[in-house]
């Protein structure tokens, strides 16, 4: 979640109370105001406004015109989870809105050019300047084929297709030249009632026109690729044609008995990112399909001489088999590869010799055999510079023990991501590696772990002197902080309390003011995230210690209010921006209002959501 600047349109007074300056926000935030349709828009005209933020509101629609008159500089509208239910051209007709955010609005199911029916003689503006549409997480199924004619530029398309037909229902790509990214969630490949004919007999093996599978494979103005969906077969994507632009490809798809790329002659030798997946139906989940098998035939990945990273990510309790053959290649520029809830062997094939510049590692996986670090680590090598594992389930002590030599082989090791179940952070081979002091500069550690576990963990961290980020989620975040040691190299520290492990994170927390005195030790912090931790306050005295601090997130706790010192000291920012996130708090909102932004604005540099 990134802090929003705070905003008001009014131009706030000067106060002699906090010193603050004159200021006009360009921002203007109604998130979950409870805001009705017609009645929060009011008739003022707002010439500064550029971001108008409406989330989390029960807008059904949007006055025709308003947009345009009341807010001429707009280029932001966000109306995430909303009420939305049809978006009309009429009514977004805007000749500067660029950015349109619509994510969660699961109401909404058309896109029109009109409002109610069509208006004769009457000229529509359109959207010229739209470059970036997000309609993920909706539920779109009817749209008028002229809609996009009215957003000849965007570049950037998200969208929710479940209920759009994928072998007739897209021929509205056909009207993005300049796409450049196209993200689409939920596709269906088979057919519907109207595209089953005569004709197509034969199925959706050849092309229908407007199938998404022969429209997507024509846009030559791709950059980034990114499909997914249970019912999507990713046999139906055949690349003839190159691509000249496209550079990252993602393709999650159907569970199928075997599965192949088929033939992608088109882009497979100049993609630089390549993943590919399952889904499964959740449905479809049971203990007994977890014993079934099947195989992804990815030999063609051995012409992608090109690629600089790879991935195998599923999502589904199978086990998929990634066969990648045995011819002998060499990718000379590939730098990261993940291996996500599918069989393992896939990084056994890579080593030393046929990836020479691999240095980045992702391993999520409900197990791992014995021997299996122990065979990764010969292969290889000890080059990587970043390591992401993910363990649920790691009984025997020799595979631990494997796990942690595998970990402190690479000795030029900067970031390490582990996310374990709680017999690895409590072994003997975790709190030796540790007690070493590594040299990594990034940190993750998400796992449960006993109290007294925990106070020798955090010990063996405040000697880490090379650290510049840590995350730290393994027990309750004010217990965390009541036996951290400052580690003064860090910029940034989150003790964010959300892993699964917590029973009941979001209590109320009541935390010493020594405890808290330690974060202003580290004066090189620039980002602090203590959201969802439960606090009750936030002292204002420890501010004064974080000379870089740049964004504070205090989100999602419970916070009542905002000190008078606490706004006296922010108010007196002036040289640094400091972004507050307080949003989620049981905090009164019309008092913020008054305090922060109208008359007591945190000044020119100052910003704050809420």
């Amino acid at each position: 979640m990134h802090a929003q600047p705070a905003y008001n349109e009014n131009t706030n007074n000067i106060s002699n109370t906090h010193n603050t300056k004159p200021f006009q926000s360009k921002i203007l935030s109604r998130k979950g105001r409870g805001l009705e349709d017609d009645k929060w828009i009011g008739s003022a005209v707002m010439e500064h406004v550029e971001v108008l933020i409406l989330d989390e509101n029960q807008l059904t629609r949007l006055p025709a015109g308003e947009l345009a008159r009341c807010f001429p500089k707009l280029k932001v509208l966000s109306m995430k989870s909303c009420s939305i239910e049809k978006l009309s051209i009429e009514v977004l007709s805007h000749p500067t809105l660029e950015v349109l955010d619509l994510e969660g609005c699961k109401n909404l199911t058309r896109l029109s050019v009109w409002e109610e029916e069509s208006k004769d003689g009457l000229l529509l503006g359109g959207v010229p300047s739209l470059q970036i549409l997000n309609l993920l997480n909706t539920n779109i199924s009817v749209m008028d084929s002229e809609w996009f004619g009215y957003t000849p530029n965007i570049m950037w398309l998200h969208m929710h297709c479940e209920n759009i037909c994928g072998g007739c229902g897209f021929g509205f790509l056909g009207e993005l030249d300049i796409l450049r990214c196209l993200k689409l969630t939920g596709i269906v490949t088979g057919s519907c009632i109207n595209c089953k004919t005569e004709n197509h007999s034969a199925g959706f093996s050849t092309a229908i026109k407007y199938s998404i599978y022969n429209m997507v494979c024509n846009m030559t103005s791709l950059v980034n690729l990114d499909l997914s969906g249970k019912e999507m077969n990713i046999d139906y994507f055949i690349f003839h044609a190159p691509l000249p632009y496209l550079e990252a490809i993602r393709m999650q798809g159907k569970l199928m008995r075997d599965m192949s790329l088929r033939d992608w002659p088109g882009i497979i030798k100049t993609i630089k990112h390549l993943s590919l997946g399952i889904i499964d139906h959740v449905e479809e989940q049971s203990p007994q399909k977890a014993l079934s098998e099947s195989t992804f035939y990815a030999e063609k990945i051995l012409e992608a001489s090109n690629l600089e990273s790879l991935s195998f990510d599923c999502e589904t309790v199978r086990r998929i088999k990634f066969s990648l053959g045995t011819r002998k290649v060499v990718f000379p520029y590939l730098r990261h590869l993940t291996i996500k809830n599918c069989d393992l062997r896939p990084l056994t094939f890579f080593n030393k010799e046929n990836a020479p510049a691999l240095d980045s590692l992702e391993i999520i996986s409900p197990s791992f055999t014995e021997g299996y670090f122990y065979t990764i680590k010969k292969r290889l090598g000890n080059r990587l510079r970043s390591l992401r594992i993910g363990i649920e389930k790691m009984d025997a002590p020799q595979a631990i023990y494997d796990l942690f030599t595998f970990v402190r082989s690479h000795k030029n090791l900067e970031i390490l991501h582990l996310s374990a179940c709680d017999t690895i952070t409590e072994s003997q081979s975790f709190y030796k590696y540790f007690s070493d002091q590594p040299s990594l500069k990034e940190l993750y550690v998400i796992g449960k772990m006993s109290v007294q576990r925990m106070k020798r963990f955090l010990y063996q961290l405040g000697r880490c002197s090379s650290l510049t980020t840590l995350l730290l989620d393994i027990e309750e975040p004010c217990l965390v902080l009541s036996y951290f040691y400052p580690i003064r190299s860090l910029r940034f520290l989150s003790l964010k309390g959300t892993f699964k492990n917590h029973s009941n994170f979001f209590v109320h927390q009541s935390t010493p003011q020594a405890d808290f005195a330690k974060l202003s030790e580290m004066g090189n912090l620039q980002v602090l995230d203590v959201s969802y931790c439960g606090l009750t306050k936030f002292p204002s005295s420890i501010l004064p210690g974080f000379k870089s601090l740049q964004y504070l997130y205090l989100n999602n706790n419970h916070l009542h209010d905002l000190s008078e010192s606490m706004v006296s000291y922010l108010s007196s920012i002036k040289e640094e921006p400091l972004f507050i996130d307080i949003s989620s708090n049981p905090t009164d909102v019309q008092k913020i209002e008054q305090t922060i932004c109208n008359n007591t604005w945190l000044g020119i540099s100052g910003y704050v959501l809420y």
